[in-house]
């Protein structure tokens, strides 16, 4: 086969797999755990004032800072916090109480994410759609797996049509 040619077919095979989208790339393997994704350490500090620095969060100040009064909920020093906003709609933010910073939940483009599991000892998200997809048709029930790493969510994971109920999703494993 002439080097060329190789070259060529090596390219187009490596532009193929760039551009398929991050869902595709985080299926197969095991599902991650919680456990599996656990913090060094859980913040028992007084929370910090709130860094509100944008109309978004200012909106949501009194949700942001009842969140930020309670124990962590997530990753060790977070708090996830979540509010509806009319029919099959869910918003919320994840507010470091040791920092006052307040960042955005994890998203899935042409996917509404509903139901959070989390854990204070743990840095994974997992997020459900509950089956709801404003892409196409194609109402299948997907849960997706978040690692956190203090600034950003990354998805490392997903099931399409679990075999398990979400209700049922072992939170304490």
């Amino acid at each position: 086969m002439p080097r060329r040619f190789t070259s060529a077919i090596l390219g187009a095979v490596l532009a193929a797999c760039l551009s398929l989208p991050v869902a595709a790339l985080a299926q197969g393997g095991p599902v991650p755990k919680l456990r599996d994704h656990p913090v060094s350490e859980i913040y028992r500090g007084r929370p910090a004032s709130l860094i509100l620095d944008d109309e978004a969060k200012r909106s949501f100040r009194t949700r942001l800072r009842n969140a930020a009064a309670e124990p962590p909920n997530f990753a060790g020093r977070f708090n996830v916090v979540t509010w509806g906003c009319g029919t099959n709609c869910l918003l919320g933010a994840v507010v470091n109480r040791k920092t006052g910073e307040v960042l955005k939940l994890p998203s899935v483009p042409g996917m509404e994410l509903f139901d959070l599991k989390h854990r204070p000892d743990s840095s994974l998200l997992v997020a459900t759609n509950r089956g709801y997809n404003s892409m196409d048709d194609e109402k299948r029930p997907t849960w997706f797996f978040f690692a956190f790493d203090g600034r950003r969510f990354r998805l490392v994971h997903k099931v399409v049509e679990p075999t398990k109920r979400w209700d049922d999703f072992p939170v304490e494993e």
